[in-house]
């Protein structure tokens, strides 16, 4: 279902917007709630990321809020376990395949029966492992495809914190998206996409061009952090002195 989506629109969900007042505080105000932006057609949007958003619609006219990181350290906990993506997978998944509803409004009817019909090939797909698993008395896709994916679901959490959390939220990508600097290891593991900001800056650049990419950039007006602990570090800091 992902490709489907994925090939759509970019991740950008917009829902047509009643009395919208761009440029205005009351814009924000009377956004629905989760909107990240007021697209120019006068629709919001939804997108969780900044590439692509109202792609459809005319572009960006205004931003609604800013990646703000976590307030307290339950929000952070909350953010990095998981769960709240688990959760929206299955929901959406299982309301697409069961229901038939598809209420992204980024998704074109025409394209709303591809969607329905890839969910319900997913969860047949879930279930006939599922039993499969039963008939044989197999632990196999426990062990080698839920756990692993449940218990790595945190660390990709806590890397994706890193990329964006505490950046602007505006269309400049050095500014908005940050570059994290780590050891091989994890440059090996992540395909250099540690290089963040030059990776959604130049798209074309082949990941393992990025480090020679970062050494041509200007420092100036970037958002860097010494690695993934440092950066962690300091938001557990900062959410400790804010207790």
């Amino acid at each position: 279902m992902r490709g489907a989506i994925s090939r759509v629109n970019a991740g950008v969900v917009a829902v047509t917007a009643t009395a919208v007042l761009l440029g205005s505080a009351a814009s924000a105000a009377q956004a629905p709630p989760g909107a990240t932006a007021v697209c120019r057609d006068r629709t919001y949007s939804f997108s969780k990321h900044r590439s692509g958003t109202c792609s459809r619609h005319g572009g960006v006219a205004r931003w609604l809020v800013g990646a703000a990181p976590p307030a307290t350290l339950g929000a952070y906990l909350w953010r990095i376990c998981g769960l709240l993506y688990w959760r929206e997978r299955l929901q959406t998944t299982l309301r697409h395949a069961l229901t038939a509803r598809v209420t992204e409004s980024f998704v074109p009817a025409a394209q709303a029966a591809v969607v329905v019909r890839e969910a319900r090939v997913l969860w047949i797909g879930y279930l006939a492992i599922a039993a499969l698993s039963l008939y044989l008395h197999s632990a196999a896709a426990l062990i080698y495809w839920l756990v692993p994916a449940i218990l790595g679901q945190p660390f990709l959490r806590l890397f994706l914190l890193a990329e964006h959390t505490g950046c602007a939220f505006d269309e400049d990508m050095l500014a908005n998206t940050r570059t994290t600097y780590t050891n091989p290891a994890v440059l090996l593991l992540t395909w250099r996409m540690p290089y963040h900001a030059e990776h959604h800056s130049f798209p074309s650049v082949p990941f393992h061009a990025l480090a020679t990419l970062n050494a041509l950039l200007p420092a100036a007006g970037r958002v860097t952090s010494r690695g993934y602990v440092a950066w962690h570090r300091a938001l557990l800091r900062q959410l400790r002195a804010a207790r």
